[in-house]
């Protein structure tokens, strides 16, 4: 620890708000706020995602909380450090010790490199996680950090099982949980071809019975030195019969005894119904579901690829760029991180009847800017206007909904009818159904459909072009946020449709007036 802030108090994750009187979160604050500008404050979750950040946080480094939570801490590093696992090795090291350091330099968002020093403490909250302050220490470093050196580790994974008193089959993890080796032995207990899972995230392969991720597992067998059994099922639905008993044990480096990764060793298959352990929900798979999710995962590489190629750019070659062509840049690299999340958000659409939905509190006025801003090109090339009223707030997933409005903006505006600009309002309407939904009517003056309920439908998906997750789709979203969406009114000046969604409970009940 740093002599300033040693004696600040572990914060812990809440209401960083001023609303909690007393505790140490709120002392720690204080200290933070009134001696040390140059200290902020995050929590991240147990894979390095932040979970709060603190407008301390916010001022020392300039990136806004909408724009980092919910991404991974490493992020903000250069690209050159940015996929080292460098935070993730740094979270495991907190765990085994109860607190660790880490040097990283992060980018501001004036795109200023910064050296800070990362203090990392776990927290042990309802939600386990990292409290991580965050001290700026000099301007940012050009020499990438030294990558480990790779070395084939299934010795020490064979060696790892003998605590076991045995070889049964394995699989040899990496830091991140990403498969790295899988046993012969392995493979022919999960009946699998051992290629084609090398490099790919474990929770494609197997998911924990007993916990929420992989991470809660492999913290535990850090910050314990016992290894952890569980009991593990596939997500493929030809094989969500069977459970394997599974026990993840740490793997150490011998250097420096830090960790190095994980060994997974596997049982033989049983029935589930012979373990009373049901299979995972919301995983069915069909073989074009499965041959859909794993073209979409694979969009995500290329992509990951670009956002690199830019960031090298950016603040590699910075002094060499017009001030336009790095304001240009940025934007390429928003579109492209916005990219990647609508991928995200289709995942989660192509599996919406089952999957998990935690509904969270949204403001629509705010969500549907931040489409807009996405569409500002198409907005201006085609001369749109777009009219948004106050909406109010609603309990949702936002990349869903997000997904919803791009849809039936995108489609609005190329679906425009000759000589006439592209004109949409959307306004809350003029009752709401009932004291739990916000009902909102969206107008535009496109062309209108011959068959609103085939559209509705889905069975004339082929002609909405937009984003290609089709009306039907939206409706469904509607639907997965408790609400509907219809086509009250459709010809050929135009159609309204009348959405509703579920209102936010802290909200209040009372219509927004439109504006």
């Amino acid at each position: 620890m740093t002599e300033s802030s040693a004696n600040v108090p572990c914060p812990v994750a809440g209401d960083h708000t001023g609303n909690d009187t007393g505790g140490f979160a709120e002392q720690a604050l204080e200290l933070l706020l009134a001696h040390d500008t140059t200290l902020a404050l995050c929590s991240l979750t147990l894979d390095g995602r932040v979970r709060i950040w603190h407008a301390s946080a916010e001022r020392v480094l300039g990136h806004f909380a909408d724009d980092v939570v919910g991404r991974r801490l490493d992020h903000l590093a250069p690209a050159e450090h940015r996929h080292q696992g460098l935070v993730t090795r740094a979270l495991f090291d907190a765990s085994d010790s109860g607190e660790t350091q880490l040097d990283l330099p992060l980018v501001r968002r004036d795109g200023r490199r910064k050296t800070c020093r990362l203090e990392i403490r776990p927290q042990f909250d309802a939600e386990p996680g990292f409290a991580v302050l965050i001290r700026e220490t000099g301007p940012g470093f050009d020499s990438p950090c030294r990558r480990r050196a790779r070395h084939d580790s299934r010795a020490a994974h064979r060696a790892n099982l003998t605590l076991l008193g045995g070889e049964p089959g394995w699989i040899g993890l990496g830091i991140e949980a990403e498969i790295q080796h899988v046993s012969p032995k392995g493979a022919e207990v999960l009946d699998v071809a051992a290629r084609d899972w090398v490099g790919r995230p474990l929770s494609d392969l197997l998911r924990p019975t007993d916990a929420s991720d992989w991470y809660v597992l492999l913290h535990r067998a850090v910050e314990t030195g016992v290894p952890q059994t569980s009991v593990v099922v596939s997500p493929d639905a030809a094989a969500q019969h069977l459970c394997w008993p599974a026990t993840v044990l740490a793997l150490r480096d011998g250097a420096d005894h830090q960790i190095a990764g994980f060994t997974l060793a596997l049982g033989a298959p049983e029935e589930t119904a012979e373990r009373r352990t049901a299979p995972v929900a919301g995983y069915e798979q069909s073989a074009e579901r499965a041959w859909f999710n794993a073209v979409v995962h694979d969009m995500r590489e290329p992509l990951r690829r670009v956002r690199e190629y830019v960031d090298a750019l950016r603040y590699g070659e910075s002094d060499q760029l017009s001030t336009r062509a790095v304001d240009y840049l940025g934007r390429v690299d928003s579109a492209v991180e916005r990219l990647q999340n609508n991928i995200g958000g289709i995942l989660r659409l192509a599996r919406i009847d089952n999957a998990p939905f935690v509904p969270e509190p949204i403001d629509l006025t705010v969500l549907i800017q931040a489409v807009l801003d996405d569409l500002e090109m198409l907005i201006h090339d085609h001369g749109a206007t777009v009219d948004v009223g106050r909406l109010g707030m609603v309990a949702g997933d936002p990349v869903q909904l997000r997904l919803l409005f791009q849809n039936l903006i995108d489609n609005s505006i190329r679906y425009r009818r000759p000589g006439a600009p592209p004109r949409i309002r959307i306004s809350r309407a003029g009752g709401d159904a009932d004291a739990h939904r916000v009902q909102l009517r969206y107008i535009d003056n496109a062309r209108g459909f011959e068959d609103p309920e085939a559209m509705l439908a889905g069975r004339h998906r082929d002609k909405i072009e937009g984003t290609g997750i089709g009306l039907d789709l939206c409706r469904r979203v509607a639907r997965r946020h408790r609400g509907d969406l219809k086509i009250v009114e459709t010809h050929s000046q135009g159609t309204t449709f009348l959405i509703s969604l579920t209102r936010h409970d802290g909200a209040k009940t009372t219509n927004a007036k439109e504006t």
